[in-house]
């Protein structure tokens, strides 16, 4: 079943995708500006407001006599929106010696042609690689075809690491067609086989009480204008990071129960006056479970890092307070009818909301 969710996640995700970035076709021919059919995954020139001009074209007789356009003059603008993306990027994190990224683009071209009295947009895919020295910043850039620069800044960190933004950028400032300012499906790639890339965590020496929760699960690069995804970590080093517009993160099913209090904590037995023995026994069995776990954190493997023992010391210290107090709260219900009335009537309340 879990397989069966995954596939139909993965279907829809796809089709998003389709809808929102495109292409339907690799090679495929729009009746529709891609302008109106692709929101999402587009670069404009910085600065283009993509406004439209109402034409009289646009409208009937009818609307005209019907009062549909009588306060409006054919060279009003409406403005869609003022800001546009003019760029994507990437944040990834190298050693100091590291200085060669392979960098891979794509997007798309939509050329404007007219047969037979037909308009339509034919679809231009566009790649190009580039092998690029991040020993310093290209801050003007790399012309890499038609007004489309990739540019990079590094930043040296104390730590012996440096942190590299790539930029891929629209710069078609000078071009009057619609379409043709913009490129479509923007991606970028970067590759590092040798060393790798490094997580954000270990470039920064961070040692934050965060860090080690999420230690697990390390982060290699930030996205400017899209998101980042990675796959095949090894260790603290991934080989290939790249833009995503729709990134795709499963978040696993949590379980609390654990297998062998299967059916404990049930709101509806608990609010049950004659089930009063076993609820104490099965809160004293938990309580008891939990204590045994709280000593077990002494032994964490995080604890044998200094710089995380006052850490751990205070998040042990913090677990005892409350196991302290729900053994408080035990003592309370079992010694005090009314309270123990309080704590049947809360679970029934709770069960049926």
């Amino acid at each position: 079943m879990r397989f069966v969710y995954k596939d139909l996640r993965q279907k829809f995700v796809d089709s998003l995708r389709t809808d929102l970035i495109g292409p339907y076709e690799e090679d495929e021919e729009l009746r529709e500006s891609p302008t109106s059919s692709y929101i999402m995954g587009r670069l404009s020139p910085e600065g283009e407001d993509y406004s439209f001009v109402l034409d009289k074209d646009d409208f009937s007789e009818n609307d005209s006599e019907e009062g549909l356009i009588e306060d409006i003059e054919i060279d009003d603008t409406l403005y869609i929106s003022k800001n546009k993306q003019s760029s994507l990027g990437l944040r990834v994190f190298l050693s100091q010696e590291n200085d060669l990224i392979k960098v891979k683009m794509k997007w798309a071209d939509y050329l404007g042609r007219e047969e037979e009295g037909k308009f339509s947009f034919m679809r231009m895919p566009k790649e190009f690689k580039k092998n690029i020295n991040v020993r310093s910043s290209n801050i003007s850039g790399i012309h890499i075809e038609k007004d489309i620069y990739l540019s990079w800044i590094v930043h040296k960190l104390d730590t012996g690491y440096k942190m590299v933004s790539i930029y891929l950028e629209n710069r078609r400032y000078k071009v009057k067609d619609y379409v043709a300012k913009n490129i479509f499906q923007a991606e970028l790639e970067v590759l590092n086989n040798e060393l790798g890339f490094v997580s954000e965590n270990l470039a920064y020496g961070m040692k934050e009480e965060e860090d080690y929760f999420f230690n697990k699960k390390p982060i290699f690069a930030r996205g400017y204008g899209c998101a980042a995804s990675w796959d095949n970590i090894d260790g603290n080093t991934v080989k290939i990071i790249k833009s995503d517009f729709i990134p795709e993160k499963e978040i696993n099913g949590v379980d609390l129960n654990l297998d062998k209090y299967k059916g404990y904590f049930s709101m509806l037995e608990f609010s049950k006056p004659e089930k009063k023995e076993s609820t104490f026994q099965e809160l004293e069995e938990i309580l008891g479970d939990y204590a045994l776990w709280i000593n077990r954190l002494e032994s964490h493997e995080y604890m044998k890092d200094e710089e995380y023992l006052s850490i751990g010391k205070d998040k042990i210290k913090r677990c005892n307070e409350n196991l302290d107090r729900m053994i408080n709260g035990l003592n309370i219900i079992r010694g005090n009818d009314k309270a123990y009335q309080a704590f049947t009537f809360m679970n029934e309340a709770m069960h049926l909301s």
